[in-house]
């Protein structure tokens, strides 16, 4: 074997010829005998990158360290059921011509563009590799992607109707999924697509992974099983959605860097305020939605693009009173309502459009006035007020009575029995007739869309349930994909009283919830004798669980795949002293002047005093700052030096804004003295005594 000369550091050298390879029609090539004095690489180069010492008359095609790939097709092809191996013989000369080789890593990899259409095929090689674009088009017996699948440009699946998932392990720069008739599954906890995921007419389609993050365009069109979209989804190009009838609500944690259109999504109701848009928003033709976010329209945690921004909301569900009510708003942004056009400029008169559930209540009556109010409208956001008290709810108050409703949840819903630990759990029940069946269903469900509009306000539980209950919550709604829901009367009788009805379902989520009281061989006998009497109370208890799960989800509240994600997403903030020393920022205040050092020692004061708190006092002092005992905060807590006219107060406190200011002069005062603690005390002793609307 002459030696192999580098083409980048010798193209003078001429081509080598010598016969061909019978196999392929490609040479191997021993890279010890190459000679390069750049240390480039030739993992993956033709042979127009080398060339030898041998005058040749004319250039022959080379492999540089990779194996000839007809062995390894002619055992995939061996391999195939009797109707299947007509079409791979077909696929593995089609690979070959294309210059199929195994490569370093044992892949069998091919050049693409590759198409492979208009076949009877049933699977493709194992850790098949192209490099370039993939697609697979009328295979009706294709019944599986590889896993470990790599395909560097676009992967396009149309009219392959035996496919039903697209495997977690599998790589494509950008995927297209049209007409799978049968899919049903994007799998997986996280997919990246570099460029843009198309998917199209894919009408079973009903789950896609937790994260999802597409660096181009996303387009998802007529899905009508698909019920959300991935919790964490974040789109770099624009998103169009349309013709999904189950979809009900972008994800809370989701990110649009660029226009979003959902349009005709008879379902689809909520924006929620922390989803992140910053272009365009389409959202016409959903007759479902009558409600826009606060957030989207005084301007704040949806990001927006300034005057140049549009948002079409014509032909949705919005009455005929708030599109007037908007029409005669001054706004900033533009909106199109199908009538006229009109800007939104600071939204200071906010209650002429405020989209919000008006919820009056009463010190005592919290849990029942808002779970009641919430049945209905289970995602709406709220806007609650006191009988008598006139503040307005920027959050504070909305904070403080779904604190206050927890405390009676526990005690006053049937479904929930208190421990002496003041920790509750799902209570079980002997359900002997349809009325009162129906009933616990009821209970459950409100007791599920209250725990909802908890979340949504970024709300915590504490310690308010056992995590045993969190871990069978969890377990219920990670069945419920497979279990029947049940929603009027009669169905709750049914599968309340009748043994064959949901029998399976009930057994495999107590197995799940209490695995002590089911074992396997008890599993066969209420599966097959119908032990009534005894199922009937576990049958209770499932219901009891199945619609807890069902409010908690009508709510908006999304479930995260791995329970101890889903565990802290409702008992809120453990270390509250972190939470509330990390967001802590200093506000300077206009009609004050505050040197640098003031404003730096006031804050070093009050996170000081905040380290010194005890575990018990936390709870209290967050309730005081924040409306809440338990709250994730999302955005700063402001501290500022300002000016009372009290002399005799030393803080007030803003729990809607998330603000604290401390009175200047008694600070100077404390400096003075250097009396930290005196600061101290009275910070914990009562940071502020009354809710501050303002």
């Amino acid at each position: 074997m002459p030696h192999i000369y580098c083409h980048q550091c010798f193209p003078n050298a001429p081509l080598e010829q010598t016969p061909l390879n019978p196999v392929n029609s490609l040479h191997t090539i021993n890279l010890q005998n190459l000679i390069c004095n750049g240390n480039h690489n030739f993992a993956a180069q033709r042979v127009s990158s080398v060339r030898s010492t041998i005058n040749s008359v004319a250039p022959t095609s080379y492999l540089v360290n990779q194996t000839p790939a007809h062995a390894a097709l002619r055992q995939w092809v061996e391999k195939g059921t009797a109707t299947d191996r007509d079409s791979r013989s077909s696929v593995a000369t089609q690979l070959l011509d294309s210059g199929a080789f195994i490569n370093s890593s044992g892949a069998l990899e091919v050049q693409g563009p590759c198409r492979i259409a208009n076949t009877l095929i049933e699977s493709l090689p194992d850790n098949l590799v192209v490099v370039g674009d993939l697609f697979l088009s009328s295979c009706p017996n294709l019944k599986a992607l590889p896993d470990f699948m790599q395909v560097t440009g676009k992967l396009a699946l149309s009219d392959c109707q035996s496919i039903t998932e697209v495997p977690e392990l599998i790589n494509a720069g950008s995927l297209a999924l049209i007409n799978l008739r049968n899919l049903q599954k994007i799998a997986g906890s996280c997919a990246q697509y570099a460029g843009d995921v198309f998917i199209d007419s894919c009408r079973r389609l009903d789950q896609m992974p937790v994260s999802f993050e597409v660096g181009g365009k996303l387009t998802i069109n007529n899905c009508p099983s698909l019920p959300e979209l991935p919790l964490n989804l974040s789109v770099h190009g624009d998103c169009k959605i349309s013709e999904c009838e189950d979809l009900r609500r972008l994800p809370p944690k989701a990110e649009f860097y660029q226009h979003l259109e959902v349009v005709w999504c008879s379902q689809f109701n909520l924006i929620p305020d922390t989803t992140l848009i910053r272009g365009n928003i389409n959202v016409s033709n959903n007759q479902s939605l009558n409600r826009l976010p606060s957030a989207l329209l005084q301007q704040v945690s949806i990001n927006h693009l300034g005057n140049e921004r549009e948002i079409n909301i014509a032909q949705s569900g919005f009455s005929d009173r708030f599109l007037d009510q908007v029409e005669s708003s001054p706004l900033a942004r533009i909106f199109y309502t199908g009538n006229s056009t009109f800007s939104d400029m600071e939204f200071s008169d906010s209650e002429s459009v405020d989209t919000r559930l008006h919820i009056v209540t009463k010190p005592g009556n919290e849990y029942e006035d808002i779970s009641q109010e919430l049945f209905h409208e289970p995602d709406a956001h709220t806007f609650i007020q006191y009988a008598g008290n006139k503040a307005v709810d920027d959050g504070g108050v909305s904070r403080q009575a779904f604190t206050e409703g927890l405390k009676q949840l526990i005690v006053q819903n049937p479904i929930f029995v208190k421990s002496s630990t003041r920790q509750a759990f799902i209570n079980s029940f002997d359900i002997s007739n349809q009325k009162e069946g129906h009933q616990l269903k009821r209970d459950a469900y409100l007791a599920g869309v209250f725990l909802g509009g908890f979340n949504q306000l970024n709300l915590g539980t504490a310690k308010y349930f056992d995590e045993v209950f969190y871990k069978s919550l969890h377990d219920v709604v990670t069945n419920m994909k497979d279990v029947t829901v049940i929603y009027d009367a009669q169905q709750v009788a049914d599968f309340l009283e009748n043994p064959q009805t949901g029998i399976n379902d009930v057994l495999q989520l107590v197995k799940t919830l209490r695995p002590s009281m089911l074992k396997p061989s008890m599993f066969e006998h209420y599966r097959q004798d119908y032990a009534q009497e005894e199922l009937r109370e576990l049958r209770g208890e499932t219901l009891l669980y199945l619609n807890l799960a069902q409010g908690l989800e009508n709510a908006g509240f999304h479930f995260e795949n791995d329970y101890m994600a889903f565990y802290k997403s409702l008992v809120g903030v453990v270390d509250l002293k972190q939470e509330l020393i990390s967001h802590m920022k200093y506000l300077q205040n206009e009609h004050t002047h505050v040197s640098s050092t003031e404003a730096k020692q006031v804050l070093d004061w009050v996170k000081h005093a905040i380290h010194e708190a005890d575990d018990d006092r936390m709870p209290k002092l967050m309730q005081d700052l924040t409306g809440a005992e338990n709250i994730r905060l999302t955005k700063p807590f402001f501290v500022t030096l300002a000016t009372f006219n009290k002399k005799d107060v030393v803080f007030n406190s803003h729990t809607c804004s998330f603000s604290l200011d401390v009175n200047i002069e008694t600070f100077r005062d404390l400096v003075k003295t250097n009396n930290f603690e005196y600061f101290r005390d009275n910070f914990l002793i009562g940071a502020s005594k009354v809710l501050n609307g303002a």
